[in-house]
């Protein structure tokens, strides 16, 4: 009886850190211009937790940002790639899934 009990209760743990990664685990994002060449980026997925990951290309060629909800800066105008990817963990080494979005952002 004690090892069924157990055994039910890792696949319930199972099933709701999975469950709770999906519904975490979505790249989508609006776009939010605060001046003709500065953007702000909000992810639907705002987790503040060290499972979530967010990766951030700006399409311009700089650094890869891990912030939640970047602010950036285009030193030109054109059309930009924008690509945001979440990775969402379950200790923070093995990832339960991975989502990326893209949207062209004219500036």
């Amino acid at each position: 009886m004690k090892k069924i009990f157990t055994l039910l209760v890792l696949c319930f743990t199972m099933f709701s850190l999975q469950s709770n990664a999906q519904l975490s685990c979505n790249s989508a994002f609006s776009i939010q211009y605060l001046s003709s060449s500065t953007v702000k980026f909000n992810p639907v997925v705002t987790t503040d937790s060290p499972f979530v990951m967010h990766y951030w290309t700006f399409g311009d060629g700089t650094p890869v940002s891990t912030t939640i909800s970047p602010v950036h800066n285009y030193l030109v105008n054109g059309n930009f790639w924008v690509k945001h990817i979440v990775t969402t963990s379950s200790t923070g080494t093995t990832i339960l899934c991975t989502d990326t979005s893209y949207q062209l952002l004219p500036i």
